[in-house]
């Protein structure tokens, strides 16, 4: 986080799940604003896709503390493909 901005980015599948995420995590009072990634920012999380059909999680957070380190949000497909939009979210 930088500046009170959470930058990231989204190569996954489930555009409906972290653009849910997203607007959640901006309730009234909320101190932190998540904002895409740009040309001249650090990007702060990422949203990818994993496949692992003995993983029951839909989706993970792996934490990568540190400087320019980026966090990971990890949708399982195997998990979220035949999901409901509700359930995804």
């Amino acid at each position: 986080m930088d500046d009170g901005e959470i930058r990231w980015t989204a190569h996954t599948a489930y555009a409906d799940a972290y653009k849910h995420a997203l607007k959640a995590w901006q309730y009234s009072g909320h101190k932190i604003k998540p904002a895409p990634d740009s040309a001249t920012t650090v990007n702060d999380l990422e949203f990818v896709d994993y496949n692992d059909p003995k993983d029951r999680a839909a989706g993970k957070w792996n934490y990568r503390g540190g400087p320019g380190q980026t966090d990971y949000i990890r949708f399982n497909s195997a998990a979220m493909k035949n999901a409901s939009p509700a359930k995804r979210r």
